[in-house]
């Protein structure tokens, strides 16, 4: 420690005493030492490294003022910058502050001054005076930092006793590259990204990038910090960007940090898509009277919405959030013979949005049928000997038409004016065994529809078919009547072999001459002559077999089988051991005395006869059973039998 000289001080303080009216020249009186010292004492820093030192004031007594000088080695330091520290202002009075001359080449820092310009203001707290940044140069050694001319004054402008303590700074030369750690690409956009690192100490910036490992493009920082952010500009969209990091410290030691070799890579996103779908093709189809499609294109995948209503408040949407390119968006539960207003929108997968309301008009459509009826379900059933009924469903409300003759060229019609969805048709004046061919229209708001099944045309044959027989588990049966639709499909276009269907109803009159009506549709076989046909559902079942017997055209059907009848809320079995149905009204050829038809008829007669009252005496249901199949095979063996003449078996 020394005490300084205090001449510059007494200058100064003079002049602001005049300027202030608060300093005199009167002698110093005893006082408290007031400490004056470089902070930190003494530091290490390594070449190239800016670093401060304070100048620290702890008052002994009040004080008002300091000033001194500073000298350092200027083969090891370089003087920046002096700057008022928080010594004097601290009591938030206004100051005056001299930074002094530095001359680095000399090593000296020359009148460094402060003073309170506040009316009888002073403090009594430690603080900094001054705060100096050095740059430390690239030589190694110790630099000493010695206070000089420092003098204290008090409010008076008396200088006060002082205790000075230098200070020193060792340069020492860095021989360790910086170590880089944490390399990664943050905020990467379509053209742009920004590459961070850490290092353990003040160092450059610099990134060497390109989108291959050649990289090519450079982007830097000078200033030596250890937190590192490199900001990359003009870069391609979607693109794979390789890049290294390199750090130089103040010592001119660089270190560079490629991943080892493989690199650091990001790639860009794709360019943002702000362009939003075009809509094209508006359209309204499928109109009903409750109902509508809505359709459009666009030309890019987007999502689908419809805004609708009865007015252009458009109150209702109806959406689908699919993206897709073809628009279908259906309407439904809207009130009949109105008009509807809409709009439409779609939204792509980047989220922009587009809207088409035709040019603010809207586009509109009416509630009503716009296509023709789509037909379904043509069956024809017989309902009498001579009259059949023909049904069909439509998709809308449309009119009847059966357009039908017993050739294709048709010729005859039926109809029906009414605008229905379940259409029944009846056909009247039908000629027994005559094949009928037919097609049904039905007429709509959309248009007409015409079903002749593909060109073929539906058929129809009325088959009346006749017989008697009885039953055990029922009650005896005095007459049976099967009118049907009869059909022949040749198997593999052979004559041969036909499947068979008849579809109609059989009507049993009972001998207390109620009767039972059976709704039966038929399947079967027919292989030559002999057929076989069998219904198997809920509450109803019926199986034939028997013969078809044929002459020129017409047709004789002879047939046998058992039948359940709904009886109550109880099936019950009618089995008819020896039941015929003919054909009558059939012109068949030799129906004379001893013929084979007359023959036929009287075997079928004396063996239904025989048989009732055999079953009457044995009463063994298991015994009828077998007895009535083995008549029916017989009955069967003799309407084969060829040389009893015509007609012939086919």
């Amino acid at each position: 420690m020394k005490y300084k000289n205090i001449r510059w001080w007494v200058i100064l303080l003079t002049v602001l005493c005049v300027v202030a009216g608060q300093f005199s020249t009167d002698g110093i009186s005893a006082q408290a030492d007031t400490a004056v010292d470089i902070s930190p004492a003494s530091q290490t820093v390594t070449a190239g490294q800016v670093f401060t030192v304070d100048v620290v004031v702890n008052p002994g007594v009040a004080i008002a003022g300091v000033e001194f000088a500073l000298s350092f080695d200027p083969l090891l330091l370089t003087a920046d910058s002096v700057a008022e520290g928080n010594l004097l202002n601290q009591n938030g009075d206004p100051t005056f502050f001299l930074s002094g001359t530095i001359d680095s080449g000399n090593g000296a820092i020359t009148g460094v001054a402060g003073a309170i310009l506040g009316a009888g203001a002073t403090v009594s707290s430690p603080g900094t005076f001054a705060t100096i940044t050095f740059t430390a140069k690239t030589t190694a050694g110790i630099s000493l930092l010695d206070l000089s001319n420092v003098t204290v004054g008090d409010v008076n402008g008396d200088p006060v006793p002082i205790v000075v303590t230098d200070g020193s700074v060792t340069i020492e030369i860095d021989t360790t590259p910086p170590v880089i750690s944490g390399v990664q690409a943050i905020n990467i956009t379509s053209t742009s990204a920004t590459i961070i690192w850490t290092t353990d100490d003040a160092a450059d910036s610099v990134v060497n990038y390109g989108n291959t490992t050649a990289l090519g493009s450079t982007a830097s920082d000078s200033a030596l910090v250890t937190d590192h952010a490199i900001g990359l500009t003009n870069l391609a969209p979607a693109t794979l960007y390789y890049y290294e990091v390199r750090s130089t410290n103040a010592g001119g030691l660089t270190r560079v940090d490629n991943n080892g070799g493989a690199y650091y890579t990001f790639t860009t996103t794709a360019t943002p898509d702000t362009t939003p779908p075009v809509i094209s093709g508006v359209q309204a189809i499928d109109i009903t009277l409750t109902s509508a499609t809505i359709i459009w294109t666009t030309d890019e995948p987007a999502d689908s919405a419809v805004n609708y209503g009865n007015t252009t408040a458009l109150v209702h949407t109806a959406s689908d959030a699919r993206l897709v390119t073809s628009h279908m968006v259906s309407l439904g539960g809207l009130d009949p013979e109105t008009t509807y207003y809409y709009e439409v929108q779609s939204t792509d997968g980047a989220g922009n949005p587009a809207s088409d309301n035709n040019g603010g008009l809207y586009y509109t459509f009416i509630t009503t049928y716009t296509t023709p009826p789509t037909i379904t379900g043509v069956q024809a059933i017989p309902i009498t000997a001579t009259s059949a009924v023909v049904t069909w469903a439509t998709d809308s409300p449309a009119t009847s038409v059966v357009n039908y003759g017993n050739s294709t060229a048709l010729g005859l019609t039926a109809s029906d004016a009414s605008l229905v969805t379940s259409h029944s048709i009846t056909l009247n004046g039908l000629l027994q065994g005559i094949t009928y061919y037919y097609e049904v229209q039905s007429t709509g708001a959309g248009g007409n529809t015409t079903d002749n099944n593909e060109g073929a045309y539906y058929t129809l044959t009325i088959y009346r078919l006749t017989g008697w027989g009885w039953c055990t588990d029922y009650t005896e049966i005095a007459n049976a009547e099967f009118v049907a639709n009869g059909f022949l499909v040749p198997r593999d276009d052979a004559l041969e072999s036909s499947d068979i269907r008849l579809m109609g109803n059989v009507t049993l009159t009972l001998s207390d001459a109620t009767t039972e009506s059976i709704a039966l549709d038929i399947y079967g076989t027919k292989v030559r002559s002999l057929f076989y046909g069998n219904q198997e559902e809920e509450g109803i079942s019926a199986s034939l077999n028997g013969v078809w017997l044929t002459w020129d055209g017409g047709q004789y059907l002879s047939a046998l089988g058992r039948i359940t009848l709904p009886h109550g809320e109880i099936f019950k079995t009618a089995k008819f051991y020896l039941l015929q149905l003919r054909t009558p009204g059939v012109e068949i050829p030799d129906k004379e005395q001893d013929g084979f038809a007359a023959d036929l008829d009287y075997i079928i007669t004396e063996f239904t006869k025989f048989i009732d009252g055999l079953i009457d005496k044995l009463m063994v249901s298991d015994f009828a059973d077998i007895l009535g199949e083995v008549l029916a095979k017989v009955m069967i063996l003799l309407a084969a039998v060829r040389e009893l003449g015509i007609p012939y078996i086919s």
